[in-house]
């Protein structure tokens, strides 16, 4: 068996070998993509994708006989995101989904279900709570109605503790377990923390620890048995004599553990079962989808012959009706529950950072745009449904026009934010006495919001990336072009065939979603929501030239029939002068893309500034980049620039250290190299969310740990410890919320997507084509499937070969 598998290993690696060196010309252009890599070495990428959508029968906490629920979710007792509040509700709607880059150390993810008071601190209704191994467990992720655990003393445990195990034998045969119970961290502040280990009854105690949040004991313990127990308990308590108080306890498997090896981590501190019988009746429940991701992403070179035929596949449109692409869309067509891994957008989304990437993006579009419109009957029809075509389109839009969107737009979003006027216009939703009068006074600030909106859109062709004008020309052309359809009344799909991506599927959502596109950081109340969905129902009239008004639905806009009406000629010369640009080379054109990227603004405010030189905080504006933190003084000229290539990490420090509430700590070289004070925890969290993303793409330097606090005579103001040498007393925390559109990992994460969605077709590929094809169409259709399935066996025999690829270093606790 060993010759035998070894020789089919080495076969399959000269096979592997034989294909990378005989190369076609698309595949060296995939290869040349690694220079946008630096990837050398395979490494794990975790991701969790969350989506909030409902709570039921939430208990009453306000003497209304109401609740004003959020939810937090938590990553390691650690704030990622928020939802928006729902007011005056017990069954609240949040539907909200959230992309986090995860911790690859991390052990537990919650969610928290709090009820907003004014004026004082929040009631906390409950929460559900997933380890990490729970999560591994579920392959096709949790979607169900989780009951919420109601938070109180018991329950809400934080903390983890450092063992090291060495199982062993004795000269009597005897299985010998040494436990070392090192140290603590992020524990809640107790007086005289000590450790309890128990195997099979038998209990062992450490040394009482004076210091709280961290404790050290250092300590090992033996256990001598014919055959050790399944697990071994750590518990943790405070205090002395027969008062003591439970902490927290972790639970740790012997299974596995082999002998004269020993193994070391960190192990989370978790209620006692006990505690949570009971917790969670009467106090409703959540509904929850969660996917988790655990994946091993191998350097770009070992995807080349993947790119390599997506590449080849979008030249030519035997290789879009027939390859890659095309075999994409039909498993898309046929997918069930197991495959859920895949979505048209997802698809869509990986297909195009790919092809961006290489350099074949407007090409790719062009073609399959042009063999869709020569499909088309019917222009009214055209780009309306969810095919591969409109999907890609409509990516491409969100990943390149992105800068645009918000330039254009936003300054309009954050007016009607800030204003919050009431601009309702549906009678049946006013005052019956009055209805006539609000009308007319509501639909003036519309109006109002609206005309700034189509100034601003006007004038923007400029600002609008060559790139995506590009497409739309070639949209514009494909019409022209395309014989077959039925000829439209005053030549309008010229016009439509690109107002409805750019306004139907661009703009108009934007407008109604602005948080969806990171143009706004938090939900829009009731009335503003409102407000935002009435312009972007004006936005899509437009966009579709008024051919709805009129129509007898959603009489209540007419109001403002006569503004849109106005401005349809105007909508047809921006179209023409978007779509009014010369083609370019594309890898000019994506470089300078990139290129502006690095200079987007993040986040900007004024907030309290000090520097680990200065006792004191001083009001200064400061501007976030993927590459800079920008530090200015109002009235001076000159600006203090610092790397975020220089920064290891950014955590919250303790208000008391700082007499600041909600302070947080860009760290350097081990400490606190900067403290911005914030106005809210709610844009202390946003700071932190935003400089992680910025550390993702730049630092190369890992933090492991850190201080909550503040050297003061001679010890930490966090844990007492001393010095500047002192092990960190905190888990840092690198997870972070992502945007799902600007998120843009390196190159070789995207054709990792790829490879994984067409491994997890195989068998359904496999399948559908192993059999004897009849005609030329399925015969090239079944060469193409047995091609593609080649590369997928290939590079999944890669990934059997980098199975123990490292996951996050666990630093030696000495």
């Amino acid at each position: 068996l060993f010759f035998f598998f070894g020789f089919w290993f080495f076969c399959r690696f000269l096979r592997l070998l034989g294909k990378k060196i005989n190369m076609s010309q698309a595949s060296l252009m995939a290869v040349r993509a690694t220079r946008r890599s630096t990837v050398v070495q395979p490494y794990r990428n975790t991701k969790l994708h969350v989506k909030i959508s409902e709570a039921k029968n939430l208990p009453s906490k306000d003497l209304n006989g109401f609740s004003d629920p959020y939810c937090l979710l938590l990553v390691d007792d650690e704030v990622v995101a928020r939802t928006t509040t729902v007011w005056h509700e017990l069954n609240p709607f949040f539907g909200e989904e959230f992309f986090v880059d995860l911790a690859q150390d991390f052990q537990e993810i919650a969610v928290c279900v709090y009820d907003q008071d004014k004026g004082r601190s929040d009631d906390a209704i409950g929460k559900v709570s997933f380890s990490r191994k729970q999560m591994e467990e579920v392959a096709n992720g949790i979607d169900n109605w989780h009951p919420l655990v109601k938070i109180n003393k018991e329950t809400d445990v934080t903390g983890e503790v450092f063992l090291r195990l060495l199982k062993s034998e004795t000269a009597t045969g005897l299985d010998h377990l040494t436990v070392t119970v090192v140290r603590g961290r992020d524990i809640k502040e107790y007086p005289d923390l000590f450790a309890i280990v128990t195997l099979d009854g038998e209990r062992q105690m450490t040394e009482k620890s004076k210091v709280t949040r961290s404790p050290l004991w250092g300590q090992s313990f033996t256990f001598e048995r014919a055959k050790l127990g399944p697990d071994v308990r750590i518990t943790i308590r405070s205090g002395s004599g027969l008062g003591t108080t439970f902490v927290g306890e972790a639970v740790v498997s012997l299974a596995g553990l082999q002998h004269d090896f020993s193994k070391s981590e960190w192990v989370r501190l978790r209620p006692r079962p006990k505690d949570l019988e009971g917790m969670a009746e009467g106090n409703g429940s959540l509904r929850l989808a969660m996917r988790y991701t655990h994946e091993l992403i191998l350097p770009l070179p070992s995807y080349a012959s993947l790119v390599g035929l997506v590449v080849a596949s979008v030249q030519t449109r035997e290789g879009i009706e027939h390859g890659l692409v095309s075999i994409l869309e039909e498993v898309l067509a046929e997918r069930d529950q197991s495959m859920f891994i895949m979505d048209r957008e997802q698809v869509a989304r990986t297909l195009i950072r790919i092809l961006l990437l290489n350099n074949m993006c407007t090409p790719y579009l062009k073609l399959l745009n042009g063999i869709e419109i020569a499909k088309c009957k019917d222009y009214s029809t055209l780009f309306r449904g969810n095919s591969i075509a409109t999907k890609c389109t409509d990516q491409f839009m969100k990943i390149v026009g992105l800068k645009y969107l918000h330039e254009t737009i936003k300054p309009v979003i954050d007016e009607i934010f800030r204003e919050k006027k009431d601009c309702e216009l549906d009678p049946t939703k006013l005052p019956p006495k009055n209805a006539k009068d609000l009308i007319q006074k509501h639909s003036l600030s519309l109006i109002r919001y609206l005309e700034n909106m189509f100034t601003r859109i006007f004038e923007s062709v400029d600002r609008c990336p060559h790139i995506m004008r590009l497409v739309f020309k070639h949209l514009q052309e494909g019409v022209r072009e395309n014989t077959s359809a039925t000829p439209d009344a005053g030549g309008l799909a010229t016009y439509t065939v690109v107002s409805g991506f750019l306004f139907l599927r661009f703009l108009a959502p934007a407008v109604l979603s602005p948080k969806l596109f990171g143009i706004r950081d938090e939900l829009a109340d009731a009335r503003t929501a409102r407000t935002l969905t009435l312009l972007a129902k004006a936005l899509q009239i437009a966009g579709n030239l008024g051919t709805t008004i009129g129509s007898g639905k959603e009489a209540y806009m007419e109001p403002l029939y006569p503004t849109l009406a106005g401005c349809l000629d105007r909508v047809k010369s921006f179209i023409d002068r978007i779509c009014g640009v010369r083609d370019k080379d594309e890898v000019d054109l994506f470089a300078g893309e990139e290129a502006t990227g690095l200079d987007t603004v993040l986040l900007e405010d004024t907030v309290l500034v000090r520097d680990h030189t200065s006792k004191s905080f001083k009001k200064k504006h400061v501007a976030l980049t993927s590459a800079n933190l920008s530090i200015t003084t109002p009235g001076k000229a000159d600006t203090e620039t610092v790397p975020v290539a220089s920064l290891a990490g950014a955590e919250k420090i303790d208000s008391s250290a700082v007499s600041q509430k909600h302070a947080i700590q860009l760290i350097g070289a081990g400490r606190p190299s900067l403290c911005l004070a914030l106005p809210s925890g709610y844009e202390a969290n946003l700071w932190i969310q935003s400089l992680r993303q910025a550390l993702r793409l730049s630092s190369k330097e890992q933090l492991t740990g850190f201080h909550a606090g503040v050297i003061k005579d001679g010890k930490w103001s966090c844990c007492k410890a001393r010095g500047d040498d002192s092990v960190p007393c905190c888990k840092s925390h690198s997870s972070a919320c992502v945007d799902q559109f600007s998120e843009n990992p390196g190159p070789e994460v995207w054709a990792h997507k790829l490879f994984a969605m067409l491994l997890a077709s195989k068998p359904k590929l496999e399948a559908k084509y192993s059999a004897v094809m009849s005609t030329e169409a399925d015969k090239r259709r079944q060469a193409h499937v047995k091609e593609i399935l080649a590369v997928v066996e290939d590079i999944n025999l890669s990934h059997l070969l980098h199975q123990d690829a490292p996951d996050a270093h666990v630093a030696d606790e000495e």
